[in-house]
């Protein structure tokens, strides 16, 4: 489960310690297909000093309407029990983030 910490940062440390790049938010992108759409937006919005653009091929944006689907309730737990997870891993709800950037 802890797959954004790879991307984000094992990940990224192992490109530039491999490759000659440009080691700056400005210059690193990610995006992804379907939900992984979804969690490339996120690990995005969540961490702008490490992701400069993201992209989203046919990602939602609003996770609570799968409520039953992907085995999101199995990460989150389920909605009646665990409302917050939810609220607080949609993107709809972390645009705010990026005002501050």
């Amino acid at each position: 489960m802890q797959y954004g910490i790879y991307k984000s940062k094992e990940l990224v440390s192992k490109i530039y310690a491999s490759y000659n790049t440009r080691a700056t938010n400005n210059n690193r992108a990610i995006s992804v297909l379907s939900m992984g759409g979804h969690r490339a937006l996120y690990l995005a919005f969540r961490h702008t000093d490490i992701w400069g653009v993201a992209g989203s091929m046919s990602g939602d944006i609003d996770i609570r309407q799968f409520l039953l689907r992907w085995d999101i309730s199995e990460r989150l737990g389920p909605y009646a029990e665990n409302p917050g997870n939810w609220e607080n891993n949609t993107i709809i709800n972390l645009v705010h983030l990026l005002m501050a950037v």
